[in-house]
């Protein structure tokens, strides 16, 4: 039992460390764009960015 929910956990890790990622490669490669297009892009980033940060600190309710 133990082990699955060590598996869980670093499935959870890795896949908020590859939002993060995206979410942060969003913002910086589209921030040198002009546009509505590109500035709805980052506003996905800065989304998923705040979606990490509110995930995180859910536990310290």
């Amino acid at each position: 039992m133990k082990d699955g929910f060590t598996m869980m956990k670093w499935l959870r890790y890795v896949l908020m460390t590859a939002l993060f990622a995206v979410s942060l490669s969003l913002v910086v490669v589209f921030q040198r764009h002009i546009g509505a297009l590109y500035a709805g892009i980052m506003l996905l980033g800065i989304g998923g960015l705040l979606l990490l940060l509110w995930i995180y600190n859910r536990k310290y309710r």
